[in-house]
């Protein structure tokens, strides 16, 4: 996924994959940041309070937790679906 398929901006989400309220937005077109820092006040997002979001996304991504918590919750997913179809047997 790059820039070569049209995506302008793109969404890293942490929240659902063990994140505390953060996700960070990539921006692969220039064009399109502008408008964006308006988007992020308005959604109470200020630049004085990132630093704590840099920090739990640097170690969400760094040692590659984000890849093990999600290895682990499809791990439990599919576990959970090998037993429903044991029930509906």
């Amino acid at each position: 996924m790059t820039w070569r398929a049209g995506i302008d901006v793109l969404s890293f989400g942490a929240t659902k994959n063990g994140g505390l309220l953060c996700d960070a937005i990539v921006v692969l077109n220039p064009d399109a940041a502008p408008s964006l820092a308006v988007q992020l006040r308005r959604a109470g997002q200020v630049w004085s309070k990132m630093r704590f979001a840099a920090a739990q996304l640097l170690a969400y991504v760094e040692d590659g937790l984000y890849l093990r918590n999600a290895s682990q919750a499809n791990g439990i997913a599919a576990r959970i679906a090998a037993a429903c179809v044991i029930c509906r047997v």
